[in-house]
């Protein structure tokens, strides 16, 4: 902090109050106008996510949760199941009562190393040229 006082103590000088100012000539400056912004107008002012909500007769919509068939869990379905090892519910199966303290959010998915080893890259086989290209004479 000290430092900084010395490099700036020469450039911010404290003003008096305003009753203090020497009276001019001068016009007092004015604020720059208020443009009109193309387009139609806003009916309200945006409020900040922390302010509640005026209007209270409108519904936010409301998902259901998604619930796997194969192996039971929530946040996912059939198609985007991690548990490849697991077999598909039988029929009659009740889902167990979800735990109301625990709302999972993601779902990880650890990857097999089987798949890694296919998603790793490998390089074509060099074809022999055909001859397509070039003059048959």
């Amino acid at each position: 902090m000290g430092s900084y006082n010395a490099t700036y103590e020469h450039f911010i000088k404290p003003t008096q109050g305003e009753e203090y100012w020497e009276p001019t000539s001068y016009d007092r400056p004015t604020p720059a106008p208020i443009k009109r912004r193309p387009g139609r107008p806003k009916k309200q002012r945006r409020k900040d996510t922390t302010e509640n909500p005026s209007q209270t007769t409108k519904l936010k919509r409301s998902y259901p949760i998604i619930t796997c068939h194969r192996c039971g869990h929530q946040g996912h379905n059939t198609n985007g199941c991690c548990y490849p090892g697991v077999s598909h519910r039988p029929p009659n199966w009740i889902p167990p009562p979800p735990d109301k303290d625990v709302t999972p959010l993601m779902v990880s998915c650890p990857m097999p190393s089987s798949q890694l080893v296919m998603m790793t890259f490998m390089p074509t086989p060099r074809l022999p040229p055909s001859g397509h290209g070039q003059n048959q004479g």
